[in-house]
């Protein structure tokens, strides 16, 4: 299916799929693989926010109607290859971040240590521009990232953490490894977050 896709959708600069998981027992990886290749957006509706799918779908079509910058990608340069280590899930230096549309928020979260930060050169790149017609790419130098001035900075970890997790499936670790990070930096993941019912 997914090459079905991706062979439609080549030939097509306007056609574009939009994926839609329901509840936490849809298969996350075939929607996020079919947007991907469809050069659209996923959206994972969990039971809590079935009151959120209209609002959803009325995005994704909204969406449809825009030209997005497609097949981008953001490598922070530093060789950091993905898998895990010390309690920490690293998603590696290279992030494909498939279609973006204009005035849209990315964020891309990496955890690395101070030599890896240290040899950060991050590029952005994208295959097609719909403004050009072509494709592009952008060195971003280091002195143009400004640190967060706050007073408790814990919270950047935790996130950084949190996305690793829920993203976990891409580079394939195991769920004893999802647990220490889980519990190393304090954030819920599905192995971590139980609920007692009394009978």
């Amino acid at each position: 299916m997914i090459n079905l896709i991706s062979d439609h959708c080549k030939k097509d600069d306007s056609t574009k799929v939009y994926s839609f998981g329901i509840s936490s027992g849809c298969d996350q990886d075939l929607i996020k693989r079919a947007a991907k290749a469809g050069q659209g957006a996923h959206s994972i509706i969990m039971d809590e926010d079935m009151p959120l799918l209209k609002e959803k779908v009325i995005e994704s079509l909204r969406r449809a109607g825009v030209p997005a910058m497609q097949g981008c990608n953001f490598d922070f340069g530093n060789g950091q290859a993905p898998g895990f280590n010390d309690g920490e899930i690293l998603m590696g230096a290279n992030r494909e971040l498939g279609s973006l549309y204009q005035n849209e928020l990315v964020r891309v979260y990496s955890l690395m240590s101070e030599p890896e930060f240290k040899k950060l050169n991050c590029t952005f790149s994208v295959k097609y521009d719909p403004e050009t017609k072509k494709g592009h790419s952008e060195k971003i130098e280091l002195d143009k990232f400004k640190e967060i001035q706050c007073s408790d900075k814990s919270y950047l970890f935790k996130l950084a953490a949190k996305d690793s997790i829920e993203k976990s499936a891409e580079v394939k670790v195991t769920d004893a490894q999802l647990q220490e990070t889980s519990v190393k930096y304090q954030v819920l993941s599905k192995n971590t977050c139980f609920v007692g019912i009394k009978g």
